[in-house]
């Protein structure tokens, strides 16, 4: 750990909503939010979507997350659909369950008045940190998308 974050608290700001806070690294595409039968046949294995370093909620919301993403994950193997990317997972099971607090990222932050380059792969460690300057929000929220029109 860099020497600037000694003893500094590190999760300052954190969602008030219930689920489980992830970066939307890269946005989904329309075709991509399509489900079929209430599952999501898209495959992520090429594409980015979702940062899997660091995830963040409040501690009901990260157990319904594990049960959630679980489930999928089973689901993953018994198709026989690669799983071995864990963004890929946790991309369908935010489609599939809209549990999911979406930030997008960002490659620049402001802090003590500078503009600060940050590698987008870790702007939810700034949001974390209270250097955030946006707020995630609910994938049907976030794509301005209803969600009965998501599934079917």
């Amino acid at each position: 750990r860099h020497m600037w974050y000694n003893y500094q608290y590190l999760m300052r700001h954190i969602p008030q909503d219930d689920g489980v806070t992830l970066l939307e690294v890269n946005p989904f595409s329309e075709e991509e939010l399509f489900m079929v039968g209430g599952k999501s046949l898209t495959d992520f294995s090429k594409v980015d979507r979702i940062g899997g370093g660091i995830i963040g909620g409040n501690r009901d919301s990260v157990k319904k997350w594990h049960e959630l993403f679980y489930t999928v994950f089973k689901r993953y193997l018994s198709e026989e659909r690669f799983a071995g990317k864990d963004q890929s997972v946790m991309a369908t099971t935010c489609i599939e369950t809209d549990f999911c607090l979406l930030l997008p990222a960002k490659d620049n932050v402001r802090m003590l008045g500078f503009q600060w380059s940050y590698n987008r792969w870790f702007y939810l460690e700034a949001y974390f940190r209270g250097l955030g300057e946006r707020e995630p929000a609910k994938l049907s929220n976030l794509y301005n998308i209803p969600r009965d029109i998501l599934s079917d």
